[in-house]
Formats: C-alpha cells, structure tokens, sequence
C-alpha cells in the first residue's frame, strides 16, 4: 500500500514493513478514506492471543452477539467469525500481527462465491504464505521531500513555500539533515517533531544535539500523536530479543551490522568473512561456501521483523540506520562494541583479494566493501581499533578509491592505514612499504609531487631492503618515481629510471606482460614530451597491441593507450588519426570508470585542444567548460591539470573575444 492509501484491496491483504515506518497509521488511513465503502469496520490488536480474544469479544459487544458474555471466549471467537462469513461488506483490520501463526484461528474463513468482506493485516513479517499472501504491499521509508514535509508541518510551521527567508531556509537545511539523520522513518521523525513542539526548539539546534548524542537525544520524547505509543528503541528492542532467543547466528549477524554502512551489505561478508564473526555464526556459515542457500537461512529470522531488507538480485542486505542505533546503544559495555567492531573489520579483511596484478578486475568486489570500510573507518576513529589487519583494510581500499580518482575519499584511509602501521610495526616490513608507495601515490595524483617524491624514495629504499635490487615491486617503485619526476620536466631523472624498470620487469616477468606494457607506455610518453615522436609512437603502438592482447579491448589501461597515441598525434597535427582515438578512449573510460573519473577530464581537456587546434571553438569550449568541472571536482581548483584547462578555456575565450 503506497503512502497514500490510493488503492482498492482485494480480499485479505498484508501491509508489511518495520516497525515505526506507518503500518498502523496507513490503515488508519485506509479505513478512515474508505469508510463509506462498508457497513463495518473492526480493530483488533493482534500482538498475542489474550489481545486477539479481547478484540473479539469487543466485536461481539459492538454487535450485541448472543455470545458476547459467554464465559469461554473461544466461544465468542467462532460467533464473530461466523457472524463475518454470513454479513457483507466489513473491514477488519489486524493490527501489529508480527507472529503469524497467532491469527490463523481467528481468521475468517472465506467462501469462493464471493467476498463477503475485507482482511487487512500489519505486521513487521515478510513471508505470508501460510495466510495465502503471495505479495504483501511492503512500505517504504518516506521520501525525502516527504519527511521534510512532515517534520515542518508537524512541528507547526505550516506548509513549506518556494519564497522563504534566509532565517527560514537555515531551518528548511537543519530539518532537511534532521531526516537524512533519522533515516526518514516516520516514527522517529514524529519522536522528534514531538520534542520541538514541547520545547519550542529550532531545528538547527536539536540536529547539532542529535548528532552528539544520538539515540539519547531521540529517546527523550516520545510519539504523542498517532495509534503508536512506542519509541523507536522499545519498538525494536522485543524484536531484537525474540530473534536472540530463536537463532543466536542471527542475533549476531545484528550486532555486525550495527558497525557497517547500513546499505547493501555483501553477502561475500558472510561466505568468506563467517569463520571471523564469532562461534555462532561461524558454525551456522561454516557450509555457506558450498550451499547459497545457506546465508538465507541466516538472513531470515531478521526478515521476519523487517530488522533487514534482503536484494536476492544483488546478494545483498540492508538495515535501517536507527536499527543499527539501537542495537548500538544496547551494547552496555565499550567491550562489547569492541569484540562486535573487531569482528566486522577482520570479515571485511578476508575479502581482499590477493592477486595484485590486474587491480581493475578486483573493483568489482572492492566496489562492494568500499561504504563499509568507510564507515569502519568512521567508528574506528573513534575507538582503540588498531591491528594490522585493520590497516590492510583501510589500506587497500584506499589504493581502489585513489584508482577511481575519488582522492578526497582515499586519503583519510591510506593516512590512517599508515599511522596504525607506525604505531605498530618496527623496522621494514612489506605493509609499511605498500603504504608508503599508496600514500605517494595519492600525493602524485593530486599534484602534489614535493610530497610524493620522499615517500617514493622511502618505500623503494624499504622494498630493496625487504626484496633485493632485483624483484617486480621494485620495479613498480622506479616506474613511478620516474612518472614523478617525469611529469615535474625532470627528464634526465626519470628515463634512467623507466629504462632500469623495463629492464627488470622484462627479466623478471618476460617480454609478454602488463607492466612491461605499461614500462613501454610511460617511456613513451617521456619521449612525446621530448619531441621524440618517431620513438614515442613505435612503443605506444607496442603497449597497446600488448595491452589488447593481455586485458582484452576493455579495459581502462587500453584506454589510457588510446589516449595517449592520440595526444602524440594531436602534437604532430595528425588531427584526423587522433580524433577517432579520442573519441574511442573517452568512450570507454566513460564506460568503464564512470562519466566523473578525473582520466574522463583529462581526455576531455585533450578533445577540446584538438578542436580548438582546428579552429572548432564552439565545440572546444563545451568540452573544456565539461572537463574543467570534473577536473575541479576531482583535484581542486589548484591542480595543475585543472590549471591547464582553466588556461586553455581563457585563452579560447580570448580568441572569440569573450
């Protein structure tokens, strides 16, 4: 049943969802809007059998049954229901139906003639097949504009309008974040517009408070309009232990779930992470590797309240975010939030793949630990959350953020994953090295090359130590040093370096692999800018047929082929070779990296030139004006490829006499 109610039902039907989100309140709804539709409309609550029987014999009252003051209520239960088979059109609504198997003997038997009437039913379950629901209506969460509407409604400010103050639009903002916060569940924005109301409060002030003390600060108040009497934290709490009485495993994945990102939480978390997650569910996912079915198994007793909201589709989980509070806050000891914080990280840590060769064909998975390790980082920060394997985590999805371009994301992980292996290691170690070549990294994509270079020299002097003058990782750290050193115009430097890298990568790995291929690539750049065209083009023309033939036409290190042949090109004013590159490489990295990678801005940047090279200024200028806002998104506006776009942008500007 959508939020307003605009549906017809059809005999029995199940609004279905978790607690707090409006069951109770939509059918109120409902019944209010479609009165007029029958000749009776009953309640009962339907959370045990004592209150079951008690709204039956209220039925029975309101219908003077002959029954109605017989001793033995099963008695007055079978008089309502054959009073409801024999009559038509009435509503009877079953309110807060959250165990099921409770109603089956107070259901109304319905005959295949006709209806005679209409079973409403709420409840937190998902599975109602046992009632012959196939499909209940599951509700949602509001939407955003939904919830701030509600919140200034409901807190007396009346309707929102387009013209407000600047005094008004601070609050409009405030009450806009109060929702994000609160998850738009409309519970706890009703336990908070109560609370606003009662202490005449702004917005603005009781978000700066909810974000200190949380479920604290929402549990003052409670819901004072409405049929639902319960806070958020008591909705739940029951809920929460009649899971832990029913499946411990379950109980547990709860506690887990608090410390991640509460949307789409990997399945991968459980069939590879389960062995990390305790006894009880170490045992229940022990045969998760070889048997799917076997995460559902765990997931379902969740399901049955709505604690969880599972995607078949994409093996996922998710949870409420003040279910996540709440289970958060009945933690009572720092210990246990401790143990439950530990575990979430060391799952995470047993997805990291281990093959480092090809880093594009991990993001996949990378991809799906990414908000979670985020948020792990997030609470860590906060907490005594400091083992190596908490560094290897924020570690290596740092270098997949700083592989995505998404710099300002990776960088509080890589510094934190280097101050916990200070703190932690002594002398060289293979992990501090990998973290001094990620930091640098970051450094050097950001234009920030004073900074990147000591920690180049540092990892490369600590991988020597560990590996020896001669071994791949050390022929990684020479390529980007020289990269470095090449992009500052220190060619000198840099192509001894380029030279000694293709050398080892060639002896160590053969003639036939992708970091040779990229060796040849950056060599070859080196000699473009130099103005070696003839050499430059004959090893870029080698890298990317190597290239295709060890990582498909797919990928975006053939993209970065494509654009670089056609820079050479462009330097050449070869225009007609290097459009078609362009346009190829664009295209792809749009595909493969998304339309607001920096590697997208760059190409665009370099598109433009060419246009503009060919005197097509209209069409230079949207390219540059689109590349500039992704190259400023991505690097700031002091970078200096974001700087020579700026440039380039004025100086076409200049020529049209703009």
């Amino acid at each position: 049943m959508n939020q307003d109610c605009a549906v017809a039902l059809s005999q029995i039907q199940a609004i279905s969802g978790l607690g707090g989100i409006g069951k109770t309140q939509t059918a109120v709804e409902y019944a209010y809007r479609y009165r007029a539709d029958y000749d009776a409309v009953f309640w009962v609550r339907a959370d045990t059998t004592l209150e079951l029987s008690s709204g039956f014999v209220a039925i029975a009252q309101l219908l003077d049954l002959p029954q109605k003051d017989d001793p033995d209520q099963n008695n007055v239960v079978q008089a309502v229901k054959l009073w409801l088979t024999r009559h038509p059109n009435w509503l009877l609504i079953f309110d807060n139906a959250d165990q099921l198997a409770l109603i089956k003997s107070f259901k109304p038997i319905f005959e295949s003639k006709g209806t005679q009437g209409h079973l409403l039913i709420t409840s937190r379950a998902q599975n109602f097949q046992d009632l012959g629901i196939a499909y209940p209506v599951e509700m949602e969460i509001l939407k955003p504009e939904e919830a701030l509407a509600f919140l200034w409604r409901r807190s007396g400010r009346g309707e929102l309008s387009a013209q407000v103050s600047a005094k008004e639009n601070g609050e409009i903002q405030a009450a806009k974040q109060l929702a994000v916060e609160l998850g738009y569940l409309p519970l706890a924005l009703e336990q908070a517009a109560t609370y606003l109301v009662a202490k005449k409060a702004r917005f603005q002030d009781y978000l700066v408070s909810y974000q200190k003390f949380r479920l604290k600060r929402l549990e003052k108040s409670k819901p004072k309009l409405g049929k639902y009497p319960d806070s958020v934290a008591k909705t739940w709490t029951l809920n929460f232990q009649e899971v832990e009485q029913i499946a411990p495993a379950s109980a547990d994945l709860l506690q887990v779930s608090a410390f991640l990102h509460p949307d789409a939480i990997p399945f991968e978390l459980l069939t590879q992470g389960g062995s990390q997650l305790g006894e009880a569910l170490a045992v229940a996912l022990a045969d998760a590797a070889e048997d799917p079915l076997v995460v559902n198994e765990v997931l379902e007793p969740l399901c049955t309240y709505s604690l969880i909201r599972v995607d078949p589709e994409d093996q996922t989980y998710s949870i409420h975010r003040l279910v996540q509070e709440v289970v958060r806050a009945d933690m009572e000891m720092e210990q246990t939030r401790q143990l439950w914080l530990n575990r979430a990280v060391l799952a995470a840590n047993q997805l990291l793949p281990e093959d480092e060769q090809d880093s594009y064909k991990n993001w996949s998975l990378l991809r799906r630990l990414a908000n979670h390790t985020q948020v792990l980082a997030q609470v860590c920060q906060a907490s005594a959350c400091k083992f190596l394997e908490v560094a290897q985590l924020f570690d290596s999805i740092g270098e997949f953020l700083l592989d995505r371009g998404q710099y300002s994301s990776a960088e509080p992980l890589l510094q934190k994953a280097y101050q916990i292996y200070q703190e932690l290691l002594e002398g060289d170690h293979r992990d501090m090295a990998l973290s001094l070549n990620n930091l640098a990294g970051l450094y050097f994509h950001q234009g920030r090359y004073s900074e990147a270079e000591p920690f180049y020299q540092k990892a490369l002097a600590m991988r020597k130590r560990l590996l020896g003058d001669e071994h791949p990782y050390v022929a990684a750290i020479l390529n980007s040093l020289a990269r470095l050193y090449s992009y500052q115009g220190r060619y000198s430097e840099a192509e001894p370096l380029y030279q000694d890298a293709l050398a080892m990568r060639k002896r160590l790995l053969g003639d036939e692999h992708p970091y040779v291929a990229a060796s040849l690539n950056n060599l070859a750049l080196l000699y473009s800018y130099q103005g070696s065209y003839s050499e430059a083009e004959s090893l870029y023309q080698d890298a990317l047929a190597m290239r295709k033939r060890l990582l498909g036409d797919e990928h975006p290190d053939v993209a970065e082929s494509l654009n670089n042949l056609a820079l050479l090109y462009s330097y050449q004013g070869r225009y007609s070779e290097a459009e078609p590159l362009y346009q190829d490489a664009l295209a792809m990295r749009k595909r493969l990296l998304g339309n607001a990678h920096p590697a997208v801005g760059r190409c665009l940047d370099n598109l433009a030139m060419l246009y503009s090279a060919q005197d097509n200024l209209e069409k230079a200028k949207l390219i540059y004006t689109e590349a500039l806002e992704i190259l400023e998104q991505s690097f700031g506006t002091e970078h200096p490829w974001t700087i020579r776009c700026r440039e380039n942008l004025e100086t076409l500007h200049n020529q049209q006499g703009v």
